[in-house]
């Protein structure tokens, strides 16, 4: 395990503990603890306290991103928290819902026209630099609270502000994701990870826009250099090639690619490899290729194929899966879970895209 990993697991416990000790502490000063319902009280006060104040500091941070990220040039795209996406479609503000494994929000934005030289570090940093700036603000409120019970929320808000703005800020790659801290620095040592990270924004902006893959400009869509594709901000550029291949119908060139991505790439970061996972799964079914699926189908894809059974790619593997293997309940109820997905889903060009691998499996053979 290395050093960061510890230290984050460090942070993780002190952040508990102290949210643990000071709670218990001022309760003390406001309810008899000798009384075992009243301890019981505290402590789901306490977890209510905790939570709230993880789930507020989640939307300071997506709303730092946003922030800063439009005081540099940027245009609003979408911000979500947990399942709920407030996406801009023209000019007006809709609320969709949409889930990513490994995540608890995400703000997107447009980037500048300059793809060579355009501000990366206030974007990437800006929900850090938020949850300090309100984490100071509350340590100010705290000198001035008279309440008990707001003291109480004030540190744990406090430690949970620091809690995030560390996890978020301290540089780290983990098999999942990688975080802002990460981001920012790989941005600033490597010119082709600000090249793709400039794409992959401006790939989210066409789709925003309702644009297709397979409709988007070519030149978004140009392999990282072999010895570039290590870093996970320039392999996620080949991912989007993978995905056009799927959206082209050009099948051949998809599975190609996989094998080549899985081949040069040991260590994908894990929702993007399931992501790829699912396409295989799906092309292994279209060819007929049924034998080969047992493999890819072990514990670790199945957990994330249950946290993404509302994403319209899995889906459409799903149905395929099913259907192949004759059972047609299951498979109807795949159609009918993707139609219930349609008006909810933030981007209709993904919809089209997948109904058209629904079509074709339907109508195999």
């Amino acid at each position: 395990m290395s050093i960061k990993k510890v230290l984050f697991i460090f942070i993780y416990f002190i952040s508990g503990l102290i949210c643990g000790f000071i709670g218990i502490y001022y309760f003390d000063q406001l309810i008899d603890l000798s009384s075992f319902n009243n301890y019981l009280y505290v402590i789901f006060l306490l977890l209510l306290f905790v939570y709230s104040a993880l789930f507020l500091h989640l939307i300071i941070h997506e709303c730092g991103h946003c922030l800063f990220g439009c005081l540099t040039g940027y245009q609003f795209i979408s911000i979500r928290f947990g399942h709920f996406m407030f996406i801009k479609e023209n000019e007006h503000l809709h609320i969709k819902k949409y889930s990513l494994a490994g995540t608890a929000g995400q703000c997107l934005l447009a980037p500048p026209d300059n793809d060579e030289n355009f501000p990366y570090i206030l974007y990437n940093l800006g929900g850090v630099l938020l949850n300090i700036i309100t984490t100071f603000i509350s340590w100010m409120m705290l000198l001035i609270c008279s309440s008990y019970l707001c003291k109480i929320f004030l540190i744990i808000f406090i430690c949970m502000g620091l809690f995030t703005a560390c996890i978020n800020g301290i540089p780290l790659q983990t098999s999942h994701i990688a975080n802002d801290g990460y981001n920012a620095l790989c941005l600033k040592r490597n010119k082709h990870a600000r090249k793709a990270f400039w794409t992959q924004m401006k790939i989210n902006e066409y789709m925003s826009q309702g644009y297709r893959l397979k409709d988007m400009p070519e030149n978004l869509f140009v392999m990282p250099l072999k010895e570039d594709m290590q870093n996970a901000l320039c392999y996620t550029v080949a991912i989007f090639c993978e995905n056009r291949f799927m959206d082209q119908h050009q099948f051949e060139n998809a599975q190609e690619l996989i094998y080549e991505l899985f081949e040069n790439i040991p260590h994908i970061m894990g929702i993007y490899k399931h992501f790829l996972i699912n396409d295989l799964i799906y092309l292994y079914i279209l060819h007929n290729q049924q034998h080969e699926i047992t493999q890819l189908m072990d514990k670790e894809h199945m957990k994330i194929r249950k946290t993404m059974k509302k994403n319209p790619s899995f889906i459409r593997t799903q149905y395929a899966y099913e259907l192949s293997f004759g059972y047609y309940e299951k498979a109807q109820k795949c159609l009918n879970d993707f139609q219930k997905l349609k008006n909810s889903y933030p981007y209709p060009s993904d919809i089209q895209s997948e109904q058209e691998l629904i079509e074709i499996i339907k109508n195999k053979d």
